[in-house]
């Protein structure tokens, strides 16, 4: 079963990890000065210990045991203990007959020792350190045992522990509220873009998100600016498709549908043979779509092959059936699907001679990668600022090129879309001597031990 997760917003997440980050940290760190802390006054109470134990031994180092033993810290008992394991003297107070330390306890002759003792053994609830030291001669070995109290020692770490863990939620409390704080002031960027990104809407297209400053925020809203820009251009594109596509489709159908008519009404074949010329543009057309609707899904299938591609032009041409149409002689190569640059040649030529004055002439030559193909005309040709907007779907620039001279302004789209699935490239250009048009395709070429160059 998918359990449902509960939606937690950016500045909540940053705000709690933060909090176990810092909760971490400072644990550690507590952990760890409580640890220091133990250890100093350990260490101060066993110099205070140590001090008193060697006073002594060098008190009765000849072997003279004073009794009592004089001792200068407060609450320090002393007792002197010989290798018997028998208690030789002590501090006022200090017990004559039980050893503070066992005798295993004890270290060697040249060591000292170091503990921390539960006080029940001195009569006491709290805990003890205790050290011991050896003194005496070589004849008559003693040790030197100081107890110190460490009461004073255990409030002071516990003073310092509770403190500690006390403050430790004020203070990820406190971290908490500073990182809920800055990030709050740190994404208000980003809340605005969100709601200035949901106020731009299909009526307001147009609109754009604000930018200021320089930051990765800024870097984001342009970002998504361009997008919006991209969107836009796609949305404006496909209204633009629609309109065209659907004015395209009504004028010959509106036009077989009169013929119709009429040829029902008075029994006219040339209405009918009309009709039927309607019909096949009209069929002309949604090819043309099904093909570009290809091209768009990545679906276009090419069968690449060597291709004379001036023998393509020669048999485009006579299809024609214009004189003002030549190809150059001889044969060039290229490499490409037969069918579809047949098509691309039928596009350029059939649109030359739509708009050539005098002529149209096809040539090719052969580099070394690739084939460069040229298609010419000396008609009105198209304005360098156009010539990018001209291979847009359904686009007729000028009176010169014009609806009513033929064509459905998917030409030059498909040409490019045909060249591009080919590996190959379209450029429009000015003509011979600035006149006309002139379109630059080129396709690989063959490979020089290919069997259509032999």
């Amino acid at each position: 079963m998918r359990i449902k997760q509960r939606k937690i917003g950016l500045r909540a997440r940053l705000t709690g990890l933060t909090a176990c980050a810092v909760t971490l940290m400072l644990t550690v760190g507590i952990l760890t000065l409580i640890g220091v802390v133990e250890n100093s006054l350990k260490h101060t109470t066993d110099a205070a210990a140590l001090k008193s134990a060697h006073d002594v031994a060098l008190l009765t180092s000849s072997g003279n045991i004073p009794n009592p033993i004089p001792v200068s810290g407060p609450g320090a008992i002393v007792q002197i203990i010989d290798d018997q394991h028998r208690v030789r003297g002590g501090s006022a107070g200090a017990d004559r007959i039980v050893p503070i330390l066992r005798s295993e306890e004890l270290g060697g002759r040249n060591s000292e020792v170091r503990m921390t003792l539960n006080g029940s053994r001195l009569g006491d609830s709290g805990w003890w350190r205790v050290v011991a030291v050896p003194t005496g001669l070589v004849t008559d070995p003693l040790t030197v045992v100081v107890a110190v109290p460490a009461v004073s020692a255990s409030d002071s770490l516990r003073v310092v522990r509770t403190s500690l863990w006390l403050a430790l939620p004020l203070a990820v409390a406190g971290v908490a509220a500073l990182t809920w704080f800055v990030a709050g002031r740190a994404l208000q960027p980003v809340e605005a873009v969100r709601q200035a990104a949901a106020s731009i809407s299909a009526a307001h297209s147009q609109e754009r998100l604000p930018v200021s400053g320089t930051d990765e925020i800024t870097r984001l809203t342009l970002t998504l600016n361009e997008m919006l820009d991209r969107i836009a251009n796609a949305s404006r594109r496909q209204h633009e498709f629609v309109a065209n596509v659907a004015h395209e489709l009504r004028t010959p159908l509106t036009s077989a549908r009169t013929h119709l008519e009429v040829a029902a009404h008075i029994g006219d074949p040339t209405m009918a043979l009309e009709s039927v010329q309607d019909i096949e543009r009209l069929s002309g057309i949604v090819d043309d779509l099904l093909l570009l609707a290809r091209a768009d899904e990545g679906r276009l299938v090419t069968e690449s092959a060597p291709i004379d591609v001036l023998e393509l032009a020669r048999i485009v041409a006579e299809e024609q059936h214009d004189d003002r149409i030549s190809v150059s002689s001889g044969a060039v190569f290229a490499v490409a699907d037969p069918s579809h640059i047949r098509r691309v040649l039928t596009n350029l030529v059939a649109n030359g001679a739509r708009h050539a004055r005098t002529k149209v002439h096809v040539s090719a030559k052969e580099l070394a990668t690739k084939t460069v193909i040229t298609v010419s005309d000396d008609g009105p040709g198209i304005a360098p600022a156009d010539r990018e907007r001209a291979l847009e779907r359904f686009v007729r620039l000028d009176d010169a090129r014009a609806r009513q001279e033929g064509g459905s302004g998917l030409g030059l789209s498909i040409t490019a879309e045909l060249m591009r699935v080919n590996g190959g490239t379209l450029l429009l250009s000015d003509g011979q001597n600035d006149v006309g048009l002139t379109v630059v395709l080129t396709l690989p070429a063959v490979e020089a031990d290919s069997p259509a160059t032999n």
